[in-house]
């Protein structure tokens, strides 16, 4: 075996009663668990390697229908969602949200957008990488991006960082705008930018020259929950944040392949050697 599409080829070929033996009932942190360290110890894994992190759609239907409702089904998912580099087979996905399978791990990956409406009530990080690509992303309509703000004109973590990004339209911004005024701590949030008169290319410049500080005053679990988030201005802005925990940092120094990579990489070597005393 050399890929992760050939270890679950063999999960699939192996009888459920070693599957339930080997990965059951593990109660230890995902790093520790027997399925993410086996995938680790194959031939061929990197992190950064897209080959080693892809597993087809049949394979992938073929694991749900093999270990569906089994004690080992959680683990092995979990350990899958960590390492593959696309989104699961919608039916496969809706699946493990119906019974509650390895939501939180699904919902730190990038899924396609019907499971990501769905994800979002249950997992933050969803919640707010769906924001930022109805927020940023020009194909986006208003209409789409306003839906959920009607959803969730509450939401304070996820108004504040889309206060950060520039919008693709000034009418998305200023859809942003209404909704964090009427906010229980409006003030907060709309003291995070100039608002409503700003062009998208404005925006994006001001939002460039915030991105090294922003949220400087948050904590590290709240960091690492930010990061699952994968967008590429706010991994910036955490690359330099002197609260990162070290162990995110070292794995932002061989960032390769998302925008933004190299000013991500020099920050965050940056802010290891200050850490260990290297920079004055």
């Amino acid at each position: 075996m050399k890929y992760l599409e050939d270890w679950v080829k063999d999960l699939v070929a192996q009888p459920i009663a070693y599957l339930n033996q080997r990965y059951a009932d593990e109660d230890m942190s995902l790093r520790e668990c027997v399925a993410f360290r086996d995938i680790e110890e194959l031939p061929f894994f990197s992190p950064l390697r897209k080959r080693f992190r892809q597993v087809s759609y049949e394979t992938l239907l073929e694991l749900n229908h093999k270990v569906r409702n089994c004690p080992c089904e959680e683990p092995i998912w979990e350990a899958i969602l960590w390492h593959i580099e696309h989104p699961l087979p919608t039916q496969v996905a809706h699946d493990l949200i119906e019974r509650k399978i390895a939501i939180t791990l699904l919902g730190h990956t990038i899924q396609n957008e019907e499971i990501m409406w769905r994800l979002a009530p249950l997992v933050d990080e969803t919640l707010l990488t769906l924001a930022k690509e109805l927020y940023i992303n020009p194909e986006k309509s208003l209409e789409e991006f306003q839906s959920l703000l009607d959803q969730y004109p509450q939401h304070e973590w996820m108004l504040s960082a889309l206060g950060y990004s520039g919008a693709s339209s000034p009418e998305k911004r200023n859809a942003w705008f209404k909704v964090a005024k009427q906010h229980p701590n409006a003030d907060a949030l709309l003291s995070v930018l100039p608002v409503g008169t700003m062009s998208p290319s404005e925006l994006r410049a001001e939002r460039q020259s915030r991105e090294f500080s922003m949220d400087n005053t948050l904590g590290a679990g709240q960091l690492e929950s930010l990061y699952g988030t994968r967008v590429p201005e706010e991994i910036l802005a955490i690359a330099s944040n002197p609260q990162t925990p070290c162990e995110i940092l070292e794995e932002l120094v061989q960032l390769r392949g998302v925008a933004l990579s190299r000013r991500i990489r020099i920050a965050a070597d940056q802010n290891l050697r200050r850490r260990n005393g290297d920079m004055l």
